[in-house]
């Protein structure tokens, strides 16, 4: 089995900054632990789903609208486990002298692929799908079980939509 931490990153200018800032440096951050997640607790992936589209009121909608939707898609390898910081390190925790995301861990990008259905199953499973729009609220990220061979599929799919782009 597969575990992914499943996140949302939105369409404001500085979170966009963060997601970029995030990936050059290989680097994500929490604002706290994910859901149900335990001291020890370790996860293998990462996805963010980014600036969902086509949405009336955002991405804190019901699933019904979800599944209407299409969201920026990066999967990482995740690459240490989450820890507890005290450092500034986002663009934004400088620039208001703030830690916002003390629980980081490094990360490295696999695949990107931008505007993908958020359709359940079609193309993602609808574990990491929901976990993204659950993670759309605040403090929601959390970790999902899913089994490799589906794991495998969407990275591939993910792979192949960002070659065409």
């Amino acid at each position: 089995m597969t575990l992914v931490l499943t996140t949302y990153s939105g369409v404001a200018p500085a979170v966009q900054e963060n997601l970029r800032f995030g990936i050059r440096h290989g680097r994500w951050g929490l604002r706290r632990e994910p859901y149900e997640w335990m001291k020890g607790m370790t996860f293998d992936w990462h996805v963010i789903g980014a600036r969902a589209s086509g949405l009336r009121r955002g991405p804190r909608c019901q699933p019904e609208e979800w599944v209407t939707s299409a969201v920026d898609v990066y999967l990482f390898r995740v690459l240490s486990p989450l820890t507890l910081e005290s450092s500034y390190f986002w663009p934004d925790e400088t620039a208001e002298s703030e830690l916002k995301y003390p629980y980081r861990f490094d990360t490295e990008l696999v695949a990107r692929a931008m505007q993908v259905p958020t359709a359940y199953d079609n193309p993602m499973p609808k574990v990491i799908s929901d976990g993204i729009r659950r993670a759309a609220n605040p403090k929601a990220e959390a970790i999902v079980v899913l089994s490799d061979s589906k794991w495998s599929e969407l990275v591939d799919e993910i792979g192949r939509r960002g070659r065409r782009e």
